[in-house]
């Protein structure tokens, strides 16, 4: 017994420092985990966040509009530079346009007012006459809704009205025959306190009451539900689902054999069985 004493003494020691490092991996790997993590009010994780119905604001894949005064127009046809500022340009993949002079300029989550505001200060150290220009913001794929379920246009869908709403994203994704158009889902995802609202889009359509029929907002999650017949034919395509492809290729074998006869004149009705 006294020999074992100082060997397992020997083994704690040399597991310990292990342990420690197992346990300093598991918290690095915590800390890493929770940066990636979409915080609270972050929605769906996106960088650009706002409510462009009430204010619209740049975002990926959005296209920019910068109009010059119609007083410097002068002033931009004698400058070659300035000129270049009526140019569209699509907000690039790192929340950037070029603007000249200045360069790569950032303007993701940036409002129109905010922009304006944001060139014509980097502009003025260079002229110096005042740089008057507005900006439009249009949404070309920068903001988006999703619509899944039983409709056959389904995905992601450009949020290019501001007044849309469930029953247009319903009609536009033309439902299924299995579609349960009386438990339409509009979900508004956030990481702490999502809202699920339940849309009877059927009661919308047959007697024209429109108290829930919502207004959409980019990010918005659309689901349409199957019916119970709905919902017990999913369950059997995807229990066969298996076989489809089996199916398939012994009817196909059977065709083939019942071409070749009818081609070579044997086609006389008969089953030559392939199982």
């Amino acid at each position: 017994m006294t020999g074992t004493g100082p060997l397992l003494l020997l083994t704690l020691l040399l597991c310990l420092p292990a342990g420690m490092l197992g346990g300093c991996s598991s918290v690095h790997e915590d800390l890493e985990l929770q940066q990636l993590l979409v915080p609270p009010g972050g929605g769906l994780g996106r960088r650009a966040r706002g409510d462009a119905q009430a204010e619209n604001y740049a975002a990926f894949g959005d296209t920019i509009y910068i109009n010059l005064d119609p007083a410097m127009l002068g002033l931009a046809a004698t400058d070659e530079e300035l000129s270049l500022l009526n140019q569209a340009q699509t907000v690039a993949i790192d929340g950037t346009i070029w603007v000249p002079l200045v360069g790569r300029l950032p303007v993701e989550g940036l409002t129109e007012r905010q922009i304006e505001s944001l060139i014509e200060q980097k502009l003025s150290t260079y002229y110096k006459v005042k740089i008057d220009l507005s900006v439009r913001i249009l949404n070309t794929g920068g903001k988006v809704f999703f619509v899944f379920g039983e409709v056959r246009r389904k995905g992601v869908q450009v949020f290019t009205r501001g007044d849309m709403t469930v029953l247009d994203v319903v009609a536009m994704a033309d439902p299924t025959p299995v579609a349960n158009l009386g438990k339409v889902k509009v979900i508004r995802a956030d990481p702490s306190h999502p809202q699920v609202i339940t849309v009877n889009v059927r009661e919308i359509i047959q007697k024209g009451y429109s108290g829930y029929n919502i207004n959409i907002k980019e990010d918005d999650i659309i689901y349409v539900p199957p019916t119970f017949l709905g919902t017990v034919g999913n369950f059997l395509s995807r229990l066969t689902y298996p076989f489809q492809s089996l199916f398939s290729t012994a009817f196909g074998l059977v065709s083939l054999g019942w071409s070749y006869r009818w081609l070579t004149g044997n086609n006389d009705y008969y089953y030559g069985g392939i199982f």
